[in-house]
């Protein structure tokens, strides 16, 4: 199989519907392997692995997020589906190095599902762990504008077979 992701950005991909976030309509998006995405056009910058400890984060310049669960994160797989009325990515893989204090390997497992109605929800697969016995404690899930002057950052964890819906 191929190598695990890391640090890694996709090409820019058209969205199959109009969608809009934080009242500004999106056209496209960009998938980083750290468990967000940008619907920033023309996004070239780092899949930036330092989670924010809030949105919006006024000290980068990344902006237009939707960020299921931001962490530093390696990854089995990113891949992505869709239809004309939604959209979902999905990262399956492991938190980084350092916060499997044990050696233990610490599962991700999650969906970014945007639909054509406007909403946007963030899934968590059955072998979701890292918000289990205190791993991701350095993730944040949220989203935030195409400016970067308004952000929602969801105060919830993200434990296995949950989900959270959001109207941005």
């Amino acid at each position: 199989g191929a190598p695990p992701l890391d640090e890694g950005r996709s090409a820019e991909v058209a969205l199959p519907f109009a969608f809009e976030l934080h009242r500004d309509p999106v056209t496209h998006l960009t998938l980083l392997s750290n468990g967000w995405v940008t619907f920033e056009e023309g996004y070239t910058g780092t899949a930036e692995f330092s989670a924010p400890f809030f949105l919006p984060w006024p000290f980068d310049s990344v902006v237009g997020v939707a960020a299921p669960y931001w962490d530093d994160l390696v990854l089995n797989t990113l891949c992505m589906s869709s239809s004309s009325t939604e959209l979902t990515v999905q990262w399956d893989g492991y938190l980084y190095g350092p916060y499997d204090f044990d050696g233990t390997i610490v599962p991700v497992e999650f969906q970014l599902r945007l639909a054509s109605s406007g909403n946007l929800e963030f899934i968590y697969g059955p072998n979701h762990l890292s918000d289990r016995d205190g791993y991701g404690f350095g993730r944040i899930i949220g989203t935030e504008s195409l400016d970067g002057s308004f952000g929602q950052t969801v105060d919830e964890s993200a434990l296995p077979d949950t989900s959270v819906t959001l109207a941005p």
